[in-house]
């Protein structure tokens, strides 16, 4: 007995695993799939009348081992759970966070000082060099570029003032 792909109408060998027309998966068994479960696993749903369901969160990965063991590189800790890490750096998440908008400033204060003065390119300076330290490594990136920008901007502000003052004394 021949079998058909059920995408493409394809005439499929009784053993071929993939439709070799359109790569559709040849099922041997019901072309119906199971019904999906409504109830997600990590809910909790309490007896008749006790009022609605809760969600619970799956801390599963977070508990501790009752042998005092620590978890593997990368796997998180009750403690990232709920903020309190710390990075290799030493700061933590809220620190981390801080840093990166600080360098965000910074780049936008350093672009924003490029065409509308010197100002803002002070700014872009003080906020870029105090997120360098805890910004992620694109923050740093971030912080960076704002202070080369702000930079950029007070050292064209200052050569057209002195442009503009050797012109006034007339020793252009």
């Amino acid at each position: 007995m021949s079998q058909f792909c059920q995408s493409c109408g394809t005439a499929l060998a009784p053993n071929v695993t993939f439709c070799p027309q359109c790569g559709t998966p040849a099922n041997k068994e019901d072309p119906s799939p199971a019904a999906p479960s409504m109830t997600p696993p990590d809910v909790t749903v309490g007896p008749a009348g006790s009022g609605p369901a809760t969600r619970q969160p799956d801390l599963s990965a977070f508990d501790a081992s009752p042998t005092g063991a620590q978890p593997a590189a990368g796997q998180p800790t009750f403690a990232s759970a709920v903020g309190a890490v710390d990075y290799d750096d030493g700061t933590d998440w809220a620190e981390r966070e801080n840093a990166d908008k600080n360098a965000t400033y910074a780049l936008i204060l350093g672009i924003a000082s490029l065409m509308c003065g010197v100002f803002l390119g002070i700014p872009a300076l003080i906020l870029g060099v105090k997120a360098i330290p805890k910004a992620s490594t694109s923050g740093r990136v971030r912080a960076i570029i704002g202070i080369v920008l702000g930079a950029a901007s007070m050292c064209m502000f200052g050569l057209a003032f002195l442009i503009g003052m050797l012109d006034e004394s007339g020793a252009l």
